[in-house]
């Protein structure tokens, strides 16, 4: 895969493009992953099929979680009381999302009502990731998907690696 670094501006112009066509634009293809700088934090973009933008921050998270968006299928195994996912006891964010990958105290220390007011900032979204190395943000943007929104987006996705990411010094 290529790697291009782009201003916030022309990514903003070939993401714009791609979304209205359903496909890669003739100068941004598939196998391209583009770098952008922003807000402290190298981010490394990606057009996914179906108008999503995934965004990734190379940081070393404190520990492994995943939130995604709720489904008609997760509900229905919360009603039998079977779907392992942790709740945080909050009736505003509980029945939208799902939360695995951490303990019930990682995720609780970590979910707190700052990070989950950045977190919901960035909607729509379907997927929010600690992985071991890194942040990824599975984004559903449309054709007014402008700069001003991934600008802010990616802001706030360095807000919550400030918040949650290991120290330099521990960072191996």
């Amino acid at each position: 895969m290529e790697l291009k670094t782009l201003d916030l501006e022309t990514f903003a112009e070939h993401l714009r493009a791609r979304v209205a066509q359903g496909r890669p634009t003739s100068a941004e293809p598939e196998s391209v992953e583009t770098r952008l700088e922003q807000h402290g934090q190298t981010f490394h973009l990606g057009f996914v099929p179906e108008g999503k933008l995934l965004i990734v921050a190379r940081a070393r998270p404190r520990h492994k979680l995943l939130v995604c968006a709720e489904s008609h299928l997760t509900q229905h195994l919360d009603q039998l009381g079977i779907s392992g996912e942790i709740k945080l006891g909050r009736p505003e964010f509980d029945p939208y999302y799902v939360i695995k990958n951490a303990t019930v105290e990682e995720a609780r220390a970590t979910l707190d009502d700052e990070f989950v007011d950045t977190l919901r900032g960035l909607e729509p979204w379907m997927e929010f990731e600690m992985t071991a190395r890194e942040y990824r943000l599975l984004k559903v943007v449309d054709t007014v998907y402008g700069v001003e929104r991934l600008n802010s987006d990616l802001k706030r996705l360095a807000k919550l690696v400030a918040a949650s990411c290991l120290p330099p010094e521990e960072d191996e």
